[in-house]
């Protein structure tokens, strides 16, 4: 689903821009990646909750940025399609993010189980992702 799409369907709103929010959102994706993501040592039993950690802290950056931009967004898929407006994410790393959301979603509503070595490549894609979405300014 585009941008446009997200708009017409009204899944997008557009509101005040909301900067106090931006920053919570903000500080809750570092302290999860920071305080918690970052200090496990990732086993057979919790590779994929540091990765849903990932994936989770990505999304409230890009509800920081949302927020800070003056819109709402009622779904992951819509959200991820807002860092298209941003010229230094590439095609290649929005489609892992969505491809990201679909094996989170897998893991989480339908139970699906991965081996450590195929979660942990997520992980360091996720954490480059991460580290390169927090740089970006409010639009």
């Amino acid at each position: 689903m585009k941008w446009r799409e997200c708009l017409e369907e009204g899944i997008v709103r557009k509101r005040s821009k909301d900067v106090e929010l931006a920053r919570s959102l903000l500080a809750a994706a570092k302290d999860r990646i920071e305080e918690y993501a970052e200090k496990q040592e990732i086993t057979e039993k919790n590779a994929r909750f540091v990765f849903e950690e990932y994936y989770e802290a990505i999304l409230e950056l890009i509800h920081s940025l949302l927020a800070a931009s003056g819109y709402k967004v009622g779904n992951h898929e819509c959200a991820i399609e807002f860092l298209r407006f941003y010229p230094k994410v590439g095609e290649s790393e929005i489609e892992l993010l969505h491809r990201m959301r679909r094996i989170r979603n897998s893991i989480k509503y339908y139970g699906l189980l991965m081996h450590r070595e195929e979660i942990e490549e997520l992980i360091s894609q996720a954490r480059i992702l991460f580290y390169k979405i927090i740089k970006l300014p409010a639009r």
